[in-house]
């Protein structure tokens, strides 16, 4: 049998066509800004903490607040959910946090620290605020959730993936129709699965 010439999996990312514009646009930043590479690290205190302060800023830019208030109404679950998912789809689908989004996954592969990075302190509110709010309303009686934790992550997972799928990760915006589509698809599925 003969050998077969190497694959992109055989080769690695280093190959990958996306890997490397994404590396190429990155280094021509410093000269579209008219400075260099060194002024911009040195600036930053080096490429590692010049990473964190954009992923950071643009995060903090789509990030939801703090307290986000009230998230489910028990008179209007529906409603409700499908206001705060059409919320967080305006927010996580951003064009610059899909643009970060992307590089970072990009770069997943040499800097696998990016991904705490990318979700400190904001996923980590919002699941606890929806986590507390299905909790709440399971001891009311109007859900029926026995993990409000992995209740809240599956909700937030369902119009992530649903968004970056038809967004093309950002690539193509969402339109309100398509934001309020997702939005009705997930209240619908988490309402049939927790609902009393």
């Amino acid at each position: 049998m003969g050998e077969r010439p190497p694959s992109r999996l055989d080769v690695g990312p280093a190959a990958d066509p996306a890997q490397q514009a994404t590396r190429a646009s990155r280094a021509r930043a410093p000269e579209r800004a008219g400075v260099s590479k060194q002024t911009v690290y040195g600036h930053f205190g080096g490429k590692e903490s010049l990473f964190a302060a954009v992923v950071g800023a643009v995060r903090e830019s789509a990030a939801p607040p703090a307290d986000p208030g009230p998230i489910l109404d028990p008179a209007d679950l529906h409603g409700s959910l499908v206001r705060f998912v059409e919320r967080m789809l305006v927010r996580t689908q951003d064009p610059q946090v899909a643009a970060l989004r992307r590089l970072v996954i990009g770069e997943l592969g040499t800097r696998p620290e990016l991904r705490d990075l990318w979700n400190a302190d904001g996923p980590s509110r919002l699941l606890d605020a929806l986590a507390a709010e299905l909790t709440a309303l399971t001891a009311e009686g109007v859900l029926d959730v026995p993990d409000p934790r992995l209740a809240a992550r599956q909700v937030v997972g369902l119009w992530t993936f649903e968004g970056n799928d038809r967004s093309r990760y950002g690539v193509d915006p969402l339109t309100a129709a398509d934001r309020r589509e997702i939005a009705e698809g997930v209240a619908g599925l988490v309402l049939r699965a927790y609902r009393r």
